[in-house]
């Protein structure tokens, strides 16, 4: 059974809309938690669980959300011709890979 801690983490990150279920996989199977620690299929289910509690979360969400503002303010900063990107790592190195990436 998985710890609390490691459910909220998914669903943290499942929140986060950054991510789909086979790159969340990697992550908890593989990155965050060593290979072998956690079982697959309960963190298969306990992803399928969280995304589908936030696909309910969404029909209650306003039209334009605070995401959606700040997806705007993004673009109109890279419209001026600054690069900013949003989930671009934990480290400055991670920011660099994720800039060339773009």
């Amino acid at each position: 059974m998985l710890s609390s801690e490691t459910v909220q983490e998914i669903a943290a990150l499942v929140r986060s809309g950054f991510y789909r279920k086979n790159r969340l996989m990697d992550i908890f199977c593989e990155e965050m938690y060593a290979p072998g620690d956690l079982e697959p299929d309960e963190v298969s289910a306990a992803i399928d669980v969280e995304f589908e509690t936030w696909e309910a979360e969404k029909q209650t969400w306003p039209e334009v959300t605070d995401c959606d503002r700040l997806d705007s303010a993004f673009a109109a900063i890279n419209e001026r011709g600054i690069i900013a990107l949003q989930n671009a790592g934990y480290t400055q190195s991670d920011g660099y890979e994720d800039f060339l990436d773009a």
